[in-house]
């Protein structure tokens, strides 16, 4: 028989210990915060309750039993610390309410639930850094719906002046072991690095594997600004095997932003991903593979709202398939950075329909080689609205297909459709680099309409269509 479960304000006041699932407390800022278990995870007397909760709980002053008027920095929340018995795939809700000029929002410092797998997470603030799920666990967590990750750095995590292995400094990682099915982030994820990986037993074999489905981010993905080390691999989604759809942005101004780390401002994965969709641009970096999106299987749908642009970086600005991509839409422009690659796609399977709606457009001062380019082995389809402008980079202002521009699809034995081809409604115009501003194809380019001209410019085979087969 279970026993009664009573409120626990009479027996412990003030006090923010609700009942066996309920904790409330006034955040730094004055707002009223209530965290909501999906079961009872503290049992046994009032005693025994208050302790577990206090082993949970960390903040940046008093405890689970502190006065409700003193302002409180949650800075750690143990799952770990719960019986396991309680803590198998149970849930929690964290929601503000905005009191005494707060923000209305909960910034929750690190969560810990390494070996623990969690159902629903669901936060009403920024969170530093949660890891869950473990070895042999299928899910680490089914659902995350957070305000931010990592909008306010480490400020809400426990300092640790001097850190060891043992304790080391707090950071922006979160990892999640096996399946993340559906993570939905209101704002942005900003400098943090989410990585969903595979669970292994201590001989190394995997025994979970890692599966990231839906990602909506209502903001941007952001890298670290500042080009230094501690920016690498900053504003980072990355599964060891496929994603499911992926939404970024609201506005028209969100969108993959690389900073000045290597990696920063990147999607990386391990399989396929399902489809792509960013309501603004992918912008490149200073740091080298900044404003990345790199699939080891085959990309669905990618539709870009607005600009693929190149920065500083070496392959900033950048669209990597190792399979097929089923579609490619660029809202408006291609464009170079003065980085070596930047601002390109490159594919090791078919586009099998893309269409820039701007131009491909490699004009900026020191243009970097191959910038403001797009490789694909067989271009079935292709329209670029604009023009195809070459830079002072080598290859710089490319379309090129290690097979043919153009294929036939047939409908019946008999009657062929042709579904083939690549429409230019601009001209192509070469640059001061070598082979700059061309159209190129490994075979045979079919049913190509240039409404433009080719221009050729100083670069030796500038301005030019140019096909193998």
């Amino acid at each position: 028989m279970s026993p009664r479960i009573e409120p626990l304000e009479a027996r412990i006041a003030p006090a923010s210990l609700i009942d066996p699932r309920t904790v409330t407390f006034t955040d730094a800022d004055g707002d009223d915060v209530k965290i909501v278990f999906s079961r009872n995870v503290f049992l046994g007397t009032d005693t025994a309750m208050l302790a577990k909760a206090n082993e949970v709980f960390k903040f940046s002053a008093g405890d689970v039993a502190h006065d409700t008027t003193t302002h409180q920095q949650l800075q750690l929340i143990d799952l770990t610390r719960l019986s396991p018995l309680v803590r198998a795939g149970v849930g929690m809700t964290i929601t503000a309410t905005a009191k005494d000029g707060g923000n209305g929002f909960a910034d929750i410092g690190a969560i810990k639930a390494a070996g623990v797998s969690l159902s629903t997470i669901a936060i009403d603030g920024d969170v530093g850094q949660i890891d869950a799920g473990g070895s042999g666990l299928k899910f680490g967590i089914k659902s995350l719906v957070v305000n931010s990750l990592g909008v306010r750095g480490i400020a809400t995590q426990i300092p640790v002046p001097v850190p060891t292995a043992e304790n080391p400094a707090p950071d922006l990682v979160s990892t999640i072991t096996g399946e993340l099915t559906s993570l939905k982030v209101l704002g942005d994820i900003k400098d943090a690095r989410l990585r969903v990986v595979d669970g292994r037993d201590t001989g190394g074999n995997i025994t979970t594997a890692a599966k990231l489905g839906i990602v909506t981010i209502g903001g941007s993905l952001i890298g670290g600004i500042a080009a230094e080390v501690a920016s690498d691999d900053t504003g980072v989604i990355e599964c060891d095997r496929g994603i499911g759809a992926i939404k970024i942005g609201s506005l028209p101004t969100d969108g993959i932003v690389g900073g000045g780390g290597s990696n920063s401002g990147r999607i990386t994965s391990g399989g396929a991903i399902a489809s792509l969709t960013i309501t603004g641009s992918i912008a490149g970096g200073a740091g080298a593979s900044s404003g990345f999106v790199s699939s080891f299987g085959n990309l669905g749908a990618v539709n870009i709202g607005n600009d693929l642009a190149g920065g500083a970086g070496e392959d900033s600005g950048f669209l990597r398939g190792f399979g097929a991509i089923s579609s490619l839409t660029i809202g408006d422009d291609i464009l170079a950075g003065t980085g070596a690659g930047s601002g390109s796609v490159r594919t090791l399977g078919a586009i099998t329909k893309l269409l820039v709606k701007g131009d491909i457009d490699a004009r900026i001062a020191n243009a970097g080689p191959d910038s403001a380019s797009l490789f694909s082995n067989g271009l079935p389809l292709a329209t670029v609205n604009g023009s195809i402008f070459g830079g002072a980079g080598a290859g710089s202002g490319v379309i090129a297909s290690g097979r043919d521009v153009g294929a036939v699809t047939l409908a019946t034995l008999t009657t062929p459709t042709f579904i083939t081809g690549i429409t230019l409604l601009g001209s192509v115009n070469g640059g001061a680099g070598d082979g700059s501003g061309a159209i190129l194809a490994d075979g045979s380019v079919k049913l190509a309409k240039i409404k433009g001209s080719l221009i050729g410019d100083q670069g030796r085979e500038s301005g030019v269509l140019r096909l193998a087969g």
